[in-house]
């Protein structure tokens, strides 16, 4: 690989031995909260917890992106683009308040809640979008090694909040409050030591906001879109199955999640890079997105046999069903593991409005065809609906790929 590659292998190898100690934890409290809820318990859990993962990537407004778009270019942006994260989390936390308070009854009834569960709901939400926030801040500063500790001290206090309320034999509620909380002194700490160690004017900048607001709008309908389409199966299932099913299909997604960590670890660090390279890239990128692909490829194939023995000799008999979740949901990690590297090289230079399109469509074909198969296969219906519509992305961003040879071109 010549020296204008953007793959800084160091930088990989530390955020994947970082996601593998965030998979560690995210399996130690799945496996605790499994064990000491019902599938309807931990239904409700993953509920909150998906619910508030959704309004905090709608509310983030595409900052996640063009944090690292303008913090790259320029270090000395990153004190006032945190100002401005923090200001946005803070809104989100008061609208959320609002929300309760005038519309509880309606939304504990649609999401099948109890309503003493949205509170948590409403803590956890704002503490996501900062931390998100917060995180895309070191990775334009590229301090890959401090974006990974605190990974790693941020799954710590997710761990031993949850394993409390395992030891205490808490209901549902305790266990959404216990992660909110640990959610949301993750993040303000992080805010505390970011501030700390960077130099610039510490305020809300509307000027950031408006140079921003190009590239952040398309980036923030791509990613709107991708991570609806990525929480579609679950949210088939809140709408038309049980909280057990929910339950059932919260273990897949959780093993869905965990075999993304290489392809994200990968992405993460190439887009950075790619954003200071003055240069076409083109033969790396694909050269990484073809090894990424055949790695993925294999460990799906392992997930698919070891599933049905695996998933509940770890998370208990009444987990079983989960397997055939997981076998829906297979072929979307391949089609998400080469989009999430495919897509970097695309809007390194300028977000094409051609991958907003894409994820568009991959989300209208879920739904089209997600609430028949859900009502007839349940979670394995969920999965299928969610892995043709990732597939679709998949087939469109090779389609815009192959029809822009460098990464400067127009969108």
């Amino acid at each position: 690989m010549t020296a204008a590659a953007p793959l800084r292998f160091g930088s990989i190898s530390g955020t994947m031995l970082a996601r593998l100690c965030v998979l560690a934890g995210g399996l130690a409290t799945g496996i605790a909260s499994a064990r000491a809820l019902e599938p309807a318990g931990r239904g409700q859990y993953f509920t909150v917890t998906t619910a508030a993962a959704i309004v905090a990537q709608v509310a983030n407004l595409g900052l996640t992106s063009s944090n690292v778009f303008l913090g790259a270019r320029d270090a000395t942006r990153i004190r006032a683009l945190l100002v401005n994260s923090t200001v946005l989390s803070l809104a989100v936390a008061l609208l959320g308040t609002a929300a309760v308070l005038l519309w509880g009854d309606a939304l504990a009834a649609a999401l099948k809640l109890p309503r003493a569960m949205l509170w948590p709901l409403c803590l956890l939400a704002p503490a996501l979008l900062l931390w998100n926030l917060a995180t895309s801040l070191l990775v334009a500063a590229e301090r890959f090694s401090a974006l990974n500790t605190w990974q790693v001290l941020n799954t710590a206090a997710a761990v031993a909040a949850i394993l409390a309320c395992a030891l205490l034999h808490a209901g549902a509620a305790l266990f959404a409050l216990a992660a909110a909380l640990a959610a949301a002194l993750c993040a303000l700490l992080l805010v505390a030591f970011i501030s700390a160690r960077t130099h610039g004017p510490a305020r809300f900048s509307a000027a950031l906001v408006r140079e921003g607001i190009g590239f952040s709008a398309r980036a923030y309908l791509a990613l709107v879109l991708g991570y609806l389409l990525q929480r579609s199966g679950a949210s088939l299932l809140v709408a038309q199955g049980s909280p057990a099913e929910v339950g059932q299909y919260s273990i897949a997604s959780q093993v869905f999640d965990v075999l993304l960590i290489v392809p994200a670890s990968v992405s993460l660090v190439l887009f950075p890079q790619l954003v200071r390279q003055p240069q076409d890239l083109w033969h790396h990128v694909r050269r990484t997105t073809l090894l990424t692909a055949a790695a993925m490829s294999m460990l799906c194939l392992l997930a698919a046999l070891t599933a049905p023995w695996v998933l509940p000799w770890v998370f208990g008999a009444r987990y079983a069903g989960a397997a055939r979740a997981l076998w829906g949901l297979l072929p979307a990690v391949i089609a998400y593991s080469i989009v999430s590297v495919m897509s970097q090289y695309l809007v390194a230079r300028r977000f094409p409005w051609s991958l907003v399109a894409a994820w568009a469509a991959g989300l209208a074909l879920t739904l089209l065809i997600g609430l028949a198969l859900t009502r007839a296969c349940g979670a394995l219906g969920a999965g299928l609906s969610q892995s043709a519509g990732a597939l679709l992305v998949c087939a469109l961003v090779l389609l815009i790929a192959a029809r822009r040879p460098a990464a400067g071109a127009p969108a």
